[in-house]
């Protein structure tokens, strides 16, 4: 707020002035009084006139008291201006300095608030992250102790099921079997709508091939996924690269998650997965894929919320065809991750239509032969799996050799289920209760392949794994070290390959793992 101007002042001016005229006023009556004592005359009014008259020069001087009071008048004004002048600029640089300092106290008073919002900021972003971390842990650690007794329900029921059981009996362990897949696949979901949703997963760009990538996809949708009256079949645009690089990992999830929620909702008719190009330039191309299927259809009043976790078209659907609602949330977290958009078509009683876009690029190696590809496989594209096709005995193709294999394993009903599956394939193995007793074994026996627990009492496997392999030279043999672990996370994958572990396992372990995995390392001769 600007203060009142002060008026303007002429006092030197009035001072000059005075003093001019007082001096000017002087020198007439001296010069006077000067001639008539130089002419020996009394001073009288007559004679005072006398002196004026007869001397001229007395005429300038009695002008004196104008000039000097005017030039007097005139300096003090100029002195006024002056002073004028300076008490404005005075004002000027202190109304400034005013409006400096209270601009200064605003600018600290603002850093003070946003040192203040940033510590804030730190604070919530420290306790968001220390929320995070006890998210992943708590969720890490629900998913290992559900995952270990997991392991005893579908390893034990996997190897029922490849006994000699009654009709009826091997309906049971298939019931029993399908209700662990089922709750192993909701642990699955939830541990990765929690990592999508923390910002923890990240994405990959790997070279691959999109036939590759489909066939993989009808080959993860296994006989127990679908229905004797589904047909199951896919087909890519010939002008599609046979190569493109992206996360190949996440678009297979999305579309095995779109796929096995279509067979859910189908009980007959046509399963089709559509890939057709969309915008495309010299490094990058846009891929329109779409899930088409004939199931029941859901009204349009309910697609709105399809993509929000935990929904579902009504109650009633997760009484009769299962499941959580976080398939399709965790589709389009990671389709919006891939950078692209999902979308629905629907019509009640004719089918459904899941669309989705990602952008993915191109290589030197695109040469766009899919063409060739789909001519060749007119692929085989429609596969029709039935659960009457399920298999009685596995056809297992075991190593040449008997292994010396060492299970580290604290969990004794773990040592038993993994026992038995070995026995199964025609191995057996020694058992350490934790790493140090595997440490301890090790170094007395030449072992090929050693199941290595994460959480472990005393000594866990990543501590053994990396202990073990700093004794590599005075071990008879180094052994091939798969971790077979309730841990199935991500970051737990990588602790476990970072600290020298050769392979991955996560629990629940199928036979069928267990064998392709010992195949891996330990070919079999023809």
């Amino acid at each position: 707020m600007n203060q009142p101007q002060e008026k303007k002042t002429l006092h030197n001016t009035i001072n000059y002035a005075l003093i001019g005229l007082f001096f000017g006023f002087i020198f007439p009556i001296a010069a006077t009084l000067f001639d008539i004592s130089l002419q020996n005359l009394p001073l009288t009014f007559p004679n005072v006139l006398k002196v004026q008259s007869m001397n001229p020069l007395h005429w300038i001087i009695d002008t004196a008291p104008v000039f000097l009071g005017l030039f007097s008048a005139l300096a003090g004004y100029l002195k006024d201006q002056v002073v004028n002048v300076n008490r404005e600029l005075e004002e000027i640089i202190a109304k400034r300095t005013e409006s400096i300092e209270r601009k200064n106290q605003l600018l600290k008073q603002e850093i003070d608030h946003r040192k203040e919002a940033e510590l804030e900021l730190v604070k919530a972003k420290e306790q968001a992250e220390a929320g995070a971390n006890a998210k992943t842990r708590f969720l890490s650690t629900m998913s290992h102790e559900i995952r270990t007794p997991l392991n005893a329900i579908i390893g034990m029921t996997g190897l029922l099921n490849d006994g000699s059981l009654s009709s009826e009996q091997r309906e049971f362990v298939k019931i029993i079997d399908k209700s662990g897949e089922n709750l192993l696949g909701i642990i699955n979901n939830i541990l990765e709508y929690a990592k999508i949703d923390s910002g923890v997963a990240v994405l990959e760009e790997v070279e691959f091939s999109i036939t590759g990538l489909l066939d993989d996809v009808i080959e993860i949708i296994s006989t127990n996924n679908l229905k004797e009256q589904v047909e199951l079949s896919y087909k890519v645009d010939e002008t599609i690269p046979s190569v493109l690089i992206g996360d190949s990992a996440r678009i297979r999830q999305v579309l095995v998650h779109l796929v096995r929620n279509a067979i859910k909702f189908t009980e007959e008719g046509l399963i089709t997965i559509l890939v057709e190009p969309g915008q495309m330039d010299e490094s990058s191309l846009e891929l329109d894929i779409k899930v088409k299927d004939t199931g029941i259809g859901i009204p349009k009043e309910n697609q709105e919320g399809l993509f929000k976790y935990f929904s579902q078209v009504d109650s009633s659907n997760t009484r009769k065809y299962g499941g959580t609602g976080l398939g399709l949330a965790i589709c389009k977290k990671l389709v919006e991750m891939l950078g692209g958009e999902i979308s629905l078509e629907s019509e009640v009683g004719v089918g459904s239509t899941f669309h989705f876009n990602i952008v993915v690029k191109k290589t030197m190696n695109s040469t766009g032969e899919n063409d060739i590809i789909a001519k060749d496989r007119i692929v085989e594209s429609t596969k029709r799996l039935s659960p009457s096709e399920g298999r009685t005995d596995i056809n297992i193709n075991m190593p040449v050799k008997k292994l010396k294999i060492l299970l580290a394993e604290d969990n004794d009903i773990n040592q038993k289920v993994i026992g038995k599956m070995l026995a199964r394939l025609g191995q057996s193995c020694d058992v350490a209760g934790n790493g140090i007793e595997a440490l301890e074994m090790c170094q007395l026996i030449p072992y090929d392949l050693i199941f290595m627990d994460m959480k472990m009492p005393e000594m866990d496997g990543v501590e053994a794994t990396v202990e073990l392999l700093s004794l590599e030279p005075k071990l008879k043999k180094t052994p091939v070290i798969v971790a077979m672990t309730a841990n199935a996370m991500d970051e737990d994958r990588k602790k476990c390959l970072d600290a020298g572990m050769n392979d991955f396992l996560a629990k629940p372990v199928k036979l069928e793992e267990l064998e392709a995995m010992m195949q891996k390392w330990f070919k079999a001769e023809s």
